[in-house]
């Protein structure tokens, strides 16, 4: 933003609603809209590169307080993303503005990776830097966890996750010692319900008031 040079980027996502637009994250704890497109000269030298280089943000959100570790754009809603960092929150995004439209505090350390579930328009997996797994259920009031995974206090952080498309109901997470354990959901986490389109709609529509 504003003419800066470079950002170092820690996490970056492509969105699935529209092929030109991606959001990055940086260590700084910014968070831009970028576009693939865009026209705007780099601010930075292109160091004799035969390609000048682009400036891709279109636009910026309000910061992290520290390295954006992880962004996800939701399957279920072209304009809402998650994004999380080493300020042990996970912001809910519109691209439409600039604040977030829910703040959540899930973890004391750092959050290392979110995702959306793949079957349940409001649920999202956030993995810790104090080894649990949380999951949250954003059409419940408290926002707090509906679900905890911690495999018996090991101290090891979850630095990855990821749900499966074809069988929601797995949870794959990552340790930092380099252990994967695949986690069976239960189906009261997998199985929608019938107002949570609308109900993620109501959450969009905070962003147009």
């Amino acid at each position: 933003g504003g003419g800066s040079s470079n950002v170092g980027v820690t996490s970056l996502a492509v969105s699935p609603w529209d092929s030109d637009t991606f959001l990055v994250g940086s260590e700084g704890g910014l968070l831009l809209r970028c576009s693939f497109s865009s026209k705007t000269p780099a601010a930075a030298p292109s160091d004799g590169q035969s390609l000048a280089a682009k400036a891709p943000a279109v636009f910026s959100f309000r910061p992290h307080r520290g390295p954006v570790h992880s962004i996800h754009c939701s399957p279920f809603h072209r304009n809402l993303f998650l994004s999380a960092g080493t300020d042990g929150l996970v912001h809910l995004h519109s691209l439409l503005q600039t604040g977030p439209l829910l703040s959540v505090r899930v973890s004391d350390s750092y959050v290392f990776q979110v995702q959306w579930s793949p079957s349940r328009p409001l649920l999202f997996a956030a993995a810790t830097g104090q080894g649990e797994v949380q999951i949250f259920n954003l059409s419940c009031r408290s926002l707090r966890p509906v679900a905890t995974i911690d495999q018996g206090g090991s101290g090891q952080a979850s630095t990855c996750l990821a749900f499966n498309c074809q069988n929601p109901g797995l949870l794959a997470v990552g340790k930092r010692d380099g252990t994967l354990s695949i986690w069976q959901l239960s189906a009261d986490l997998t199985e929608q319900r019938p107002r949570e389109i609308s109900q993620l709609e109501q959450l969009a529509n905070r962003a147009a008031e």
